[in-house]
């Protein structure tokens, strides 16, 4: 076991330094070790030419080293800070909010580790991607099995990733675990939902990975109030698989003022132990002022596996259910269709006031 100590000098328990230009190829392998590094980073790398491996070993807190596409060794915190694509090199956990800025667009490769939080007070989601940020998640590994993954901890309000910007997912996991959430979503598509005024859409392109959750796997939501109403939030799956106990989507319209909500299915699979899909309003005592159409939902391919929940509402059956009280005669400003190899037909127009 490894238990790093805060050197006054450096605050590290391993160091890799070249300091000479001629000696630059030491290479560092670590096996079947525990790190404990609460008061300081386990590990730290310096000189590209320096080669790190770290093979089955269990990190308690922070083996806190990703590879950039720079060809350096750093810090998670770091690469964020300088905005550049990292890979992981070993299981992190990590005790805080990842925040992808405003501007960036960094392409994080799981390679097959995972990379974890907990929901605790102070920490309602693992990553937070800003209005105007692109975080572009795959996993370059044989398996393709690396995760992002947020457990429940002392909160049961929270979220793998919060997003406002932009959500790329192309291969990996990314997961929601816990038996008792209040709210709890693997993906958060919602502009604005911190009292900031954005005008840029918020958009997750899911071409292929998985979500898996033991809530909700996805809400496409309205806006935190009416006063940045007129948004939109937009998810678009061509692939993949979602895997849910409760909601595979969730659409949500709760404002008085609607935002644009826009979900597009052309491929993948969608499978819940509750609900497929299902709406939550738009009804008509909403306002629109740009648009007779608010919430659009169109299905052309991919799998939606069937779920039979008794007594709750329907628009297609055991496929989109809808909630908050509206009915298929009181739901307005939504349009729905689905049509396509292996789907049934099934078309909703969007009723004018």
């Amino acid at each position: 076991s490894l238990y790093p100590t805060h050197d006054r000098y450096y605050g590290y328990g391993i160091i890799v330094w070249s300091n000479s230009s001629t000696n630059t190829n030491n290479t560092v392998s670590i096996k079947n070790c525990s790190f404990d590094g609460n008061n300081a980073e386990a590990i730290s790398v310096y000189d590209h030419e320096n080669t790190l491996t770290l093979e089955n070993n269990v990190d308690n807190c922070s083996v806190n080293i990703v590879y950039t596409a720079d060809n350096e060794y750093t810090t998670l915190d770091k690469a964020l800070e300088k905005g550049v694509d990292f890979t992981l090199i070993a299981n992190t956990t990590y005790n805080k909010t990842i925040t992808i800025g405003t501007g960036k667009n960094i392409t994080l490769d799981l390679n097959g580790k995972t990379l974890r939080g907990t929901c605790n007070a102070g920490q309602g989601h693992l990553i937070m991607v800003n209005n105007g940020a692109t975080l572009n998640v795959k996993d370059s590994s044989a398996n393709a099995d690396g995760k992002i993954t947020f457990a429940q901890g002392t909160s049961n309000v929270g979220w793998a990733i919060d997003l406002e910007g932009e959500l790329n997912l192309y291969s990996g996991i990314i997961e929601l675990t816990g038996s008792s959430w209040s709210i709890g979503y693997a993906v958060d598509v919602r502009p604005n939902a911190w009292g900031t005024a954005y005008n840029t859409p918020t958009t997750f392109n899911m071409y292929g990975g998985k979500l898996i959750s033991s809530d909700c796997a996805i809400r496409v939501a309205s806006s935190s109030a009416d006063t940045y109403s007129e948004v939109s939030a937009n998810f678009n799956m061509m692939g993949g698989e979602i895997q849910a106990a409760y909601d595979g989507i969730f659409i949500q319209q709760s404002n008085e003022t609607y935002d644009n909500l826009n979900v597009n299915i052309s491929g993948g699979k969608i499978e819940s132990e509750m609900y497929p899909v299902r709406l939550y309003g738009p009804v008509a005592t909403g306002k629109v002022s740009t648009a007779d159409v608010v919430e659009k939902i169109n299905i052309t391919g991919g799998e939606i596996v069937p779920c039979k929940v008794e007594g709750k509402t329907t628009l297609l059956e055991d496929l989109i259910y809808i909630a908050g009280g509206a009915t298929e005669e009181t739901l307005y400003f939504t349009e729905i269709n689905v049509e396509g190899e292996g789907l049934p037909t099934y078309k909703f127009a969007a009723k004018a006031l």
